[in-house]
């Protein structure tokens, strides 16, 4: 049971600051990094989940990533 605490603690502090570093994987299927969505937003001036799949190829697999995609997104674009 402390484990299990421990577990869920660490857990979090990884979902809380996961979108604050550059190098996680947010595309599992296809081996996309955030810094790599991230400078596609930036240089092309994406607005969609859609053009990020496009440009990037993120999100085409699956689709476990959307939320994470349309998170980077309202960060950058704010």
């Amino acid at each position: 049971m402390f484990y299990s605490g421990l577990i869920k603690v660490y857990c979090r502090d990884i979902t809380i600051n996961r979108f604050k570093m550059d190098d996680i994987e947010i595309c599992h299927c296809n081996e996309v990094m955030k810094n790599e969505i991230v400078k596609a937003i930036r240089e092309k001036h994406l607005k969609t989940v859609e053009e990020v799949q496009e440009a990037t190829q993120a999100g085409t697999v699956c689709g476990g990533c959307i939320p994470d995609i349309e998170e980077i997104l309202s960060e950058i674009n704010k």
